[in-house]
This record gives structure tokens, C-alpha cells and sequence, in this order.
């Protein structure tokens, strides 16, 4: 896959998994599809929701900036994890 189908598919994924969330710009998802493979961008776009509830219960809502930061820090963190290995 090219980096637009990648895109495209990264953009579907945050709309179905994250909908309250407004979607980052394209220019961060590309860098986070630079940096990270596929598997590891959706795995962490998929785990943003429950990370919102805790959120939420805590602070009684959600920035987005907050949760950009967040995909940023775990993907960060996976890679991390990959090289130590």
C-alpha cells in the first residue's frame, strides 16, 4: 500500500473507533504512518476510546490535543519496545 491508501485507511479507522474525537490532521497521521507500521497506528487508535472513559471519569472530558499526545506517546513507547527486543 501507498501512503494515501494507508491514509485513507488510517482516516476510516479514527471515524469508525473515535468519532467524538476530531480527526488530527492529515500531516499527523502521515507522520505517525511514517514512523509506525499499520498495525501498530490502529492498535493504538483502537485502544483511544477506553483511554477517553478514563479520562473522563477523571477530568469529566476529553481535549483532542491530549489525545494526539497520547497516540504519539504509545507509538513512541512500541517503538521503543521494538528495538530494546
Amino acid at each position: 500500500m501507498n501512503i494515501l491508501q494507508r491514509l485513507e485507511t488510517a482516516r476510516r479507522v479514527w471515524d469508525v473507533a473515535v468519532p467524538g474525537v476530531p480527526r488530527p490532521a492529515d500531516s499527523q497521521l502521515v507522520t505517525w504512518l511514517a514512523e509506525s507500521s499499520d498495525d501498530a497506528v490502529e492498535r493504538v487508535i483502537l485502544r483511544i476510546p477506553r483511554r477517553i472513559r478514563n479520562w473522563d471519569k477523571k477530568y469529566g472530558s476529553v481535549n483532542a490535543v491530549e489525545v494526539y499526545k497520547f497516540v504519539t506517546a504509545s507509538l513512541n513507547e512500541m517503538r521503543q519496545q521494538q528495538t530494546q527486543a
